[in-house]
């Protein structure tokens, strides 16, 4: 029973040692404490899970060190002011003199400011009022797309301008908190009308979430193609593009992208639009796509090609999706396989660069570690890991870099689709060794029980 339970342990311990995530020593390079690092692709794949729930960081003394992932890139915010143009809304019936002749009203009962020219959202505008102007107006802001359909931005708001022994006091500009609209109808709702307008200036901001930074793959071959379609086997990371490479140059086909088993949802950032397809070379009645098969999923389709036309080459952009994770795909072809030529294309895959900034603390070496993911401390944000940082700062300068042994490792899915397991990497032969010095003590241990066992079964004998 102590043998069996012997070579048990011994079969948990070797399977545990090849399913470690890569540990790695890191370089830092600068002052800190602050250091920024980034993961490269390989080792993402490595790891084998697209949260990477379980990554912990370490100091010499095996403490854990505080960390923040930091993906998303901050989004940039641009603030204009400009004058727009300003219409005068007419009184809504004109006036009756005493002989009952109708009168022309000409002064205004509020105005319309054209913003079709603004780009962004309209946070403010600025009245410029007449110097003669005093008084107070209530007046309702509203806003329209079409001049027909209005909707209420600010039900009643005072327009100020008063005047008293040389002395002005004015309350022009109207708060409006990020409005997107062609029109502004500013509506009196006295029932006198409202002083003329010399201008109005609106100040706009215009919000831009950059695109990702994407770490492309070296080519994938597919692990098998029939006649309609070819299947690739993809690491377990969060894809967000992928790009078809036919092997043929003056080819162009109509593809689909199946996908199928369970979809993880992206762990971070935004979402993209599964909406936009590939850039397009069709006519009004496509080749139709192959029929899918049960079980799997269609997630995108277009066409992609490759033209070495008189001007150069011309090749289909990559496919953006939306950051899930995808093991196995598939590549269906209208008219078949065969409309790429006798190889089958390959695909390169994109990932979001995954970069994270971590506080270190202790003395060197820091490395990176793993434990089990439900176990695993949540990571900080970043505003709890640096809390004296302003929103909109960039991170920090100083970086930490996975030593060259694992940076540079190659990830076997990112070569062929199917090919042995990877040789353990230099950061972790201290693991390996420690597993062949139990080994090799419990081997110890094993034998001379069954020595003992043997020895026992020989006297009773006797």
């Amino acid at each position: 029973m102590k043998a069996g339970w012997i070579v048990a342990t011994l079969v948990a311990l070797s399977a545990t040692a090849a399913a470690v995530p890569p540990s790695a020593l890191l370089k830092l390079e600068g002052v800190g404490p602050y250091y920024t690092l980034e993961l490269p692709l390989a080792w993402q794949v490595q790891a084998g899970t697209a949260d990477l729930r379980g990554l912990q960081l370490r100091n010499a003394l095996g403490e854990p060190l505080p960390y923040a992932w930091a993906d998303a890139a901050p989004a940039q915010q641009s603030v204009a002011t400009g004058s727009v143009p300003v219409f005068k809304l007419p009184a809504p019936k004109p006036l009756k003199k005493k002989d009952g002749t109708d009168t022309p009203d000409d002064m205004p009962r509020g105005w319309v400011l054209d913003l079709r020219g603004v780009k962004g959202s309209v946070m403010e505008v600025a009245l410029a009022l007449p110097d003669s102007a005093n008084g107070v107006w209530p007046v309702a802001v509203e806003a329209s797309d079409d001049l027909t359909q209005w909707r209420a931005v600010r039900r009643e708001v005072q327009l100020v301008a008063l005047q008293q022994q040389g002395q002005r006091l004015d309350s022009t500009v109207l708060e409006l908190g990020g409005v997107r609209a062609a029109y502004l109808r500013l509506r009196s709702l006295g029932n006198g009308p409202v002083p003329a307008l010399t201008g109005a200036e609106v100040t706009t901001a215009t919000i831009d979430w950059p695109q990702p930074a994407l770490q492309w793959s070296e080519p994938i071959a597919p692990t098998g193609c029939d006649a309609q379609h070819c299947d690739y086997a993809l690491p377990a990371v969060a894809l967000e593009a992928v790009e078809l490479l036919p092997h043929d140059a003056n080819t162009v086909a109509r593809v689909g992208w199946l996908v199928r088993g369970e979809v993880v949802p992206r762990q971070h950032g935004r979402h993209h639009r599964l909406g936009r397809h590939l850039h397009a070379l069709r006519d009004k009645t496509p080749a139709p796509l192959p029929v899918a098969e049960p079980g799997w999923q269609p997630l995108a389709e277009g066409s992609v090609w490759w033209l070495r036309l008189p001007t150069g080459e011309s090749r289909s952009p990559a496919q953006h999706l939306d950051g899930a994770v995808y093991t196995q795909l598939r590549l269906q072809v209208a008219g078949g396989v065969a409309q790429f030529g006798a190889q089958p294309p390959q695909l390169r895959i994109g990932v979001r660069a995954r970069t994270l900034v971590m506080l270190a603390r202790g003395a060197a070496p820091y490395r990176t570690a793993w434990v089990e993911p439900s176990t695993a401390a949540p990571a900080m944000t970043l505003a709890e890991l640096m809390p004296a940082r302003r929103g909109g700062d960039a991170l920090p300068a100083d970086r930490a870099v996975l030593q060259a042994g694992v940076a540079a490792m190659a990830s076997p899915v990112l070569k062929a689709a199917s090919v042995p397991a990877a040789e353990p990497t230099p950061s972790r032969a201290w693991l390996w060794g420690a597993l062949v010095a139990g080994v090799a003590l419990m081997a110890a241990m094993a034998w001379s029980l069954l020595k003992g066992q043997g020895k026992g079964a020989e006297k009773e004998a006797g």
